[in-house]
């Protein structure tokens, strides 16, 4: 089993075209594992770059990812297993945000190499040890010590589809995989 750091290939920012409609819809706990489609409403963006909209997936802001219709039609199921849906709109084409709500309790926290705040918080991990059950049978999830890092798990010995798989046998493009660890049992 692997577990993947989920990046987005570039980091071209969105803008509003209504900055205080956005602020009211995003507010200060946007993507952090809190669901937020009950206050969320279609926002209207633009792209500082427009090429990256040819990409299967972009980076959002603070921590999540985008993609067009067509990726959603892709990994619907997994998407909806991980988390919320947010649509949005870049010149009258609908694209999703993915809020990740998949939360999953594995990090291994004495093993992994962390740098910590003087108040005991985590400020950095530089190495991942996961407790192995714990991510048996994930896809995508968070984790609480870090909560805008996307992770994604492929299991080496179950070849049934997955989003890392998948991403990979399908040619998708806008995102990096940066292994973080491997089981070793």
């Amino acid at each position: 089993m692997e577990v993947y750091k989920v990046i987005p290939a570039s980091y071209s920012a969105l803008l509003p075209r209504n900055p205080e409609e956005y602020q009211n819809v995003l507010g200060t706990g946007a993507f952090t594992g809190r669901p937020m489609v009950a206050h969320w409403r279609p926002l209207e963006l633009e792209f500082t770059d427009p090429q990256q909209l040819s990409t299967d997936f972009f980076y959002f802001g603070l921590g999540a990812i985008a993609f067009p219709q067509r990726t959603l039609d892709v990994f619907a199921s997994t998407f909806e297993r991980a988390g919320e849906l947010l649509p949005f709109t870049i010149g009258g084409t609908t694209y999703h945000a993915l809020n990740v709500l998949r939360r999953v309790n594995c990090l291994d926290v004495t093993l992994s190499h962390v740098k910590r705040l003087s108040n005991g918080k985590i400020l950095k991990i530089d190495r991942y040890i996961f407790h192995p059950p714990s991510v048996a049978g994930e896809d995508l999830f968070l984790i609480s010590e870090e909560v805008s890092t996307l992770f994604a798990v492929l299991d080496i010995t179950d070849p049934s589809p997955s989003f890392f798989r998948s991403y990979h046998e399908r040619g998708m493009t806008g995102l990096t995989f940066q292994k973080v660890w491997t089981d070793c049992s």
